[in-house]
């Protein structure tokens, strides 16, 4: 197995991927004239991953890389695996059923809004209001 050791990105973080994979397009000034810090990032870069431009105020300091071990990865040994309980079914709301005062046959319902449930009956056509 052949390995290809890439470098690090040590460029300042671009704010709209968040990677550090800038090329620096000028460097930060530490100060004015007068020697007083600015509330503005004096320093330019451009990102390599999405090609935005971006103002940043200092460089980060270089980390140090990982380091690299090279051993085998072992296979994990088989685990045995219990099968889990069915999740507990949700119980469904029961809905009373209205019939209708004229034919006493069962309306259905129409439409719900907020807390009201409106009823029709097929048959004669009269309508009824429920909470819901």
């Amino acid at each position: 197995m052949t390995r290809i050791q890439l470098d690090r990105c040590q460029g300042p973080e671009c704010p709209n991927c968040g990677c550090r994979d800038a090329e620096l397009l000028r460097e930060p000034i530490n100060g004015t004239a007068a020697g007083e810090k600015s509330w503005f990032g004096s320093g330019f870069a451009e990102c390599n991953h999405c090609r935005r431009r971006f103002h940043f105020k200092e460089v980060p300091a270089e980390a140090e890389p990982p380091a690299i071990e090279d051993t085998l990865l072992e296979e994990p040994e088989a685990e045995l695996v219990t099968a889990e309980p069915d999740p507990p079914r949700i119980k469904r709301a029961i809905i009373p059923e209205v019939t209708c005062e004229d034919c006493d046959t069962k309306m259905k319902i129409t439409t719900v809004k907020k807390h009201v449930r409106y009823h029709k009956c097929p048959q004669c056509g009269n309508t009824a209001k429920t909470a819901r």
